[in-house]
């Protein structure tokens, strides 16, 4: 299949639906993956090409939207986990995945605004504005109620929150405090900064200064906040600082653990956030920013190395640096890397939408097991027979799916 934007990805609209809706009724019978005693089967190619449509991702996206702004709860973050076959749901709770789930819902309400989207992203920017605090040089940090120790990655999302919906809505009632917020978190974000161009993991409650080791997760999402900000708040005085850390990144986090790691642990962790992040500095064009292009290309292609046909868990995070790449390639003319990212991306993407409930095209287990609770609908599975509904892993297949829709498909 030809994986470069074409006609027939970027086709919309009802004759579209029904042309899909066909190809879907007549071809995901009995070969999706879940159905059957021997667990997962890659989908034919006939059946990938019909779920890999801008309609079936907006359907997708439009009930994953739905999944998200109604798990959240009314104070602003959001409930954990929902078995859709008994309809129990966890409190387990995790500052990081909160903050991560805001920011998916902003990144749909990016895509396409709407009042439901709108009105959760504000009331989970005032819950995590109850619980910020400032250093004494004016930046701002979160602490997370209930947990013991405060993340870098929890401040660096709440701020590609922000960042989000003031690029969707420049003209926000709240657009100059909103604005402000960026600054003073970016201004707390670099305090982290560490002289060889990483960031102190986590930090301490009471002053806010740094009091951990880097993390690859963190570090790959504070660097994706610093390069958005650069791209749509006009922060041209990041670039030196996100060339630096984004090689210093890439150097401790890949190359090392390609050669170090046995299982290669913090190249897994980095991978998505640091292809997102390359990426968006890429688009800046700022000196050093070219190198950006080979780094995620040559971390794309490993990764897809790595990816199964015939997925037993849901690896939807990874497609986001997939999306990532393909673009990078593009954008730089890397056709060869383009078709093999591509290829990846459509073999894999298709099995994932299986996995949703009340998705375009939800396998035999989901089929099976209607949901108790009608919150269930738009969560996305774990496995192909996994109840559990996490935010964590709608929210990255959501963001997945966005990428994909509007780079892949030809949504810009």
């Amino acid at each position: 299949m030809d994986v470069r934007r074409t006609a027939m990805f970027r086709m919309n609209g009802p004759l579209s639906a029904l042309i899909c809706t066909a190809l879907i009724c007549t071809a995901l019978i009995c070969t999706m993956p879940g159905c059957g005693s021997d667990g997962p089967k890659p989908l034919p190619q006939s059946q990938r090409d019909s779920l890999m449509t801008a309609q079936s991702l907006d359907d997708s996206l439009d009930v994953g939207r739905q999944f998200l702004v109604n798990i959240q709860r009314p104070e602003g973050n959001f409930f954990y986990e929902l078995n859709l076959v008994t309809g129990e749901i966890k409190d387990t709770d995790n500052a990081v995945r909160q903050a991560g789930t805001l920011w998916s819902v902003a990144l749909m309400h990016q895509h396409t605004p709407g009042d439901d989207t709108r009105t959760a992203v504000e009331r989970g920017l005032a819950f995590f504005d109850k619980v910020s605090r400032t250093t004494d040089d004016g930046g701002t940090y979160i602490v997370y109620p209930g947990r013991p120790a405060s993340a870098t990655g929890t401040v660096a999302l709440v701020t590609l929150t922000l960042i989000e919906l003031l690029h969707a809505e420049p003209e926000h009632p709240n657009a100059a405090s909103y604005r402000q917020r960026v600054d003073e978190q970016i201004r707390f974000l670099l305090s982290l900064r560490q002289k060889e161009g990483l960031f102190s993991g986590g930090f301490d409650a009471k002053t806010g200064r740094g009091t951990s080791e880097p993390s690859p997760f963190y570090d790959g999402e504070t660097l994706l906040a610093l390069s958005k900000a650069a791209n749509y708040l006009d922060r041209d005085d990041l670039e030196p600082i996100l060339v630096e850390s984004a090689d210093a990144m890439y150097r401790a986090y890949f190359v090392k653990s390609l050669k170090d790691d046995p299982k290669k642990e913090t190249a897994v962790q980095f991978y998505q956030w640091g292809s997102m992040a390359m990426l968006e500095i890429y688009k800046t064009g700022c000196k050093g920013s070219e190198q950006c292009a080979d780094r995620a290309i040559e971390m794309a292609l490993w990764k897809a190395g790595r990816l199964s046909d015939t997925p037993k868990y849901n690896a939807s995070h990874a497609y986001e640096g997939l999306a990532s790449a393909w673009e990078i390639a593009r954008l730089s003319g890397n056709k060869e890397a383009q078709k093999t990212i591509g290829e990846k991306i459509e073999s894999g993407v298709p099995i994932l939408l299986t996995w949703q409930v009340g998705g375009p095209a939800p396998n035999q287990f989901l089929r099976d097991n209607p949901p108790k609770d009608k919150k269930a609908i738009g969560g996305v599975m774990s496995g192909p027979e996994d109840p559990l509904l996490r935010i964590d892993v709608t929210q990255h297949q959501m963001h997945a799916l966005l990428l994909v829709r509007r780079y892949v498909l030809g949504d810009e």
